[in-house]
């Protein structure tokens, strides 16, 4: 098994380079569950999505066709596998154009 890179100074190359470049190392990756790395008020604020009544969001190119709620549920559980890259799905929603009023 080969060493863990992630957190060291090597993984500075890997902070700039896309996980699909055949260069990528990822030994830089730490794949770690529930993690959050923003929480949806965040994300929110940064870009335009869709969630469905369960907070899944949606509605972005890049979401793999699979991506549903008992999707997710199941391939998290390791039930099922749909193919569905935790840590590899790179939405690319619009950034959000909303603003509030000038006065306000």
């Amino acid at each position: 098994k080969q060493e863990a890179r992630y957190g060291t100074v090597e993984c500075c190359k890997c902070n700039e380079q896309s996980v699909d470049d055949p260069e990528f190392d990822d030994r830089c990756l730490k794949d770690v569950t529930r993690d959050e790395t923003m929480i949806p008020v965040d994300m929110a604020v940064a870009y335009q999505f869709d969630v469905d009544e369960f907070g899944i969001p949606s509605g972005c190119p890049g979401f793999p066709a699979g991506w549903t709620r008992d999707n997710l549920i199941e391939q998290a559980r390791e039930v099922a596998d749909h193919g569905i890259s935790f840590y590899r799905t790179e939405p690319q929603c619009a950034p959000n154009d909303m603003r509030d009023d000038e006065g306000g």
